[in-house]
């Protein structure tokens, strides 16, 4: 299999298969069928790479990022779903958390 993510990412290729989903609602849905313990690899495996994964998409517009950045952007925006189920609820389905389905994110 040929590298889907940008060099110095390697470590996050087992995941992009999973992850590098492109709505909030797709990684929402993803989310949710996941046990703990593969949130907590996803995010064990991230975590140590957001500082230079927003350094490198940071040298990227947001709306032309080549594939393998925009892979990136998709996992890290997927660690940010992932991120309060690990860090605050210690659970999958963040019951006292405000439901996103009721959100809407726009962009532009």
């Amino acid at each position: 299999m040929s590298a889907q993510l940008p060099a110095g990412f390697e470590a996050l290729e087992p995941f992009a298969e999973c992850w590098d989903l492109d709505t909030q609602a797709e990684r929402w849905a993803y989310h949710l069928q996941c046990s703990y313990e593969e949130l907590e690899q996803f995010y064990d495996a991230i975590l140590p790479l957001m500082e230079a994964l927003v350094e490198h998409l940071n040298k990227f517009p947001l709306h032309a990022m080549p594939a393998p950045e925009h892979r990136l952007k998709n996992l890290g925006l997927s660690f940010m779903e992932v991120a309060p189920s690990i860090e605050l609820f210690g659970e999958v389905d963040q019951k006292d958390a405000f439901d996103p389905s009721r959100a809407s994110i726009v962009v532009g």
